[in-house]
C-alpha cells in the first residue's frame, strides 16, 4: 500500500486499455469511483461522482462499463479498484455503447476502452 501511495504521489498517470479500431471516442472528466458491479457475464459497471459524457446515446448516464473478458479489461479493473483502494480520481475514454447485463431489456453504459489512473484532479 505505501508504494502505491508513493506511485501516485510522483505523478502516476497510468493508461491501460485498447483502442484499436473504435468508434468516435469520448473522454470522462477527472472523477472518482463511487460503486463498481460486477456481474457473472463479465460487465463491469463504473459508476462515478458525476454523471458520464454521453455522445453515444447510451441509456445510463451515471456509469460506464466493460467486459473484463475482453482486452485490457483485466487492466482496467485493476485499475479502477486500485482507484477506489487508494482514494485517486480516474479517467476514462469512451466509445460506443455496451449492454451492462443486469437483465432489464435496453440497459446500456458507455462502453470503457481505457481507463487513466490519476494522482490529483
Amino acid at each position: 500500500m505505501k508504494i502505491i501511495k508513493s506511485l501516485l504521489a510522483a505523478s502516476l498517470i497510468m493508461t491501460v486499455g485498447v483502442a484499436a479500431g473504435v468508434p468516435t471516442v469520448e473522454k470522462t472528466a477527472s472523477e472518482y469511483v463511487t460503486q463498481l458491479v460486477t456481474r457473472d457475464s463479465g460487465i463491469v459497471s463504473v459508476h462515478l461522482a458525476n454523471p458520464v459524457t454521453n455522445l453515444s446515446g447510451c441509456t445510463l448516464a451515471d456509469r460506464f462499463s466493460f467486459n473484463i473478458n475482453e482486452a485490457g479489461g483485466n487492466s482496467m479493473f485493476t485499475s479502477v479498484t486500485l482507484a477506489m483502494t487508494v482514494g485517486a480520481p480516474i479517467k476514462a475514454r469512451l466509445a460506443g455503447c455496451i449492454d451492462v447485463g443486469d437483465g432489464f431489456a435496453n440497459n446500456t453504459a458507455s462502453k470503457a476502452v481505457s481507463i487513466i489512473l490519476q494522482s490529483g484532479p
